[in-house]
């Protein structure tokens, strides 16, 4: 069945406040669109992540065709982490309304978020495919992204009371933490920003439209990013990991359990790219222990 106007679908609130679930109780609810916001910016964040890590390992080649499928990437990563960005602005302002209770029409919010959504969500799955076809490795192919991953590892049987949205939406903070940490920065001619730059740029630049001021044009680091995404998790309702959590999980376990996922898909892909073999698997890896160690400890 195919719907031709989107006044049909059914959209979940643009925010909705975080109530820790007691271990009887169980989440049948949707996630808020604050929380696809966040989930879509963590797959995005971490495919921008991918893509510098190809080019700094001088796996793209630079033939005029691979140069323009870097520049329509980037492109849309631009695009939809800007309406992400706006969407969990939007959450950020529904909530303040709720806390101070305003009398805004929150119609035009809801309406406005719910259009971005519908824009980015199919863009999502060509933009992951359309970026592995930059360099010679194909790990977000045949493995996923790293919150594809941790999703797939870890779900249900450590987060078994939250809906996959909401818990790749809590990755968000992490990732972003570990960025600021890795400080993936520009090419060495200090002209071409990294991929990862230029995602941050239309973040943080989100709804501030066109400006001649050159602080505002500057280029922001993702320690910048971090910060933003701490306070933007904390107002528009973006759980943290660890209130996901059954219990309080030890960090040894799911690293194993982390480590049996990348196994199970390297065999299914022909004993393909595991942690530990090198190359991005490797990285990968770290980089998840990384974040998942940072979003427990938030």
């Amino acid at each position: 069945v195919t719907l031709d106007s989107s006044r049909y679908l059914a959209m979940p609130p643009l925010y909705s406040p975080f109530r820790p679930m007691k271990r009887s109780e169980y989440s049948s609810g949707l996630p808020s669109m604050a929380h696809v916001a966040a989930a879509v910016l963590s797959i995005v964040l971490d495919v921008a992540r991918s893509v510098d890590q190809e080019m700094k390992a001088g796996t793209t080649t630079k033939d005029e065709r691979n140069v323009e499928l870097y520049r329509h990437v980037a492109e849309e990563m631009k695009t939809v982490a800007s309406s992400c960005a706006l969407v969990l602005q939007l959450a950020t302002q529904e909530a303040k309304n709720d806390d101070s209770g305003g009398t805004d029409d929150p119609t035009s919010n809801h309406m406005m978020a719910q259009q971005h959504l519908l824009d980015v969500i199919p863009r999502l799955s060509p933009l992951i495919e359309q970026s592995s076809l930059l360099g010679q490795q194909r790990c977000m192919m045949t493995a996923g992204t790293i919150p594809h991953k941790m999703a797939h590892a870890l779900m249900p049987a450590y987060f078994p009371q939250c809906h996959i949205v909401t818990y790749l939406a809590s990755i968000l903070p992490g990732l972003c933490d570990a960025l600021a940490a890795r400080d993936i920065s520009s090419s060495s001619n200090g002209k071409v920003l990294s991929m990862v730059e230029n995602v941050t740029n239309s973040i943080i630049n989100c709804g501030e439209g066109e400006s001649d001021d050159d602080n505002a044009n500057a280029t922001k680091s993702p320690m910048l990013l971090s910060s933003w995404a701490s306070q933007v998790a904390m107002e528009a309702g973006i759980p943290s990991m660890a209130s996901l959590a059954f219990g309080t999980p030890d960090l040894n376990a799911l690293v194993g359990s982390l480590d049996s996922y990348e196994t199970l898909v390297a065999s299914l892909n022909g004993g393909g790219v595991k942690s530990g073999s090198g190359g991005c698997g490797r990285d990968d890896h770290r980089i998840m222990e990384d974040v998942l160690q940072r979003s427990l400890n938030r």
